[in-house]
């Protein structure tokens, strides 16, 4: 139920859920976090002013989540940003950073 909530607030594009779909990259369930992920991705791309809060929450949560949500991560932020900062957090928070 919560990757699906998730996955909606991504369709919809709900600038509103960033912080909540933020907390849910941690979710102990691989789904819900990857949802979020995607959500997160979405919300950045429909709506630029977000572009920066959804990047922050994708770059912040890289150090701190499993090798198999990482690649995932990862590949919403090479979606979100157009780019590709390789595989360092770092790099990526930096980029994050310089967002508004």
């Amino acid at each position: 139920m919560r990757a699906q909530c998730a996955s909606s607030l991504g369709v919809l594009a709900d600038v509103g859920a960033v912080k909540l779909l933020g907390e849910l990259l941690h979710d102990p369930t691989n789904l819900v976090a990857l949802a979020s992920a995607t959500a997160l991705a979405r919300i950045g791309r429909e709506h630029a002013e977000q572009k920066g809060a959804t990047a922050r929450e994708l770059a912040g949560a890289l150090e701190e989540v499993g090798a198999d949500r990482r690649q995932h991560l990862l590949g919403a932020l090479r979606w979100l940003s157009g780019d590709n900062f390789g595989e360092d957090a770092v790099p990526w928070l930096e980029w994050a950073h310089k967002l508004p």
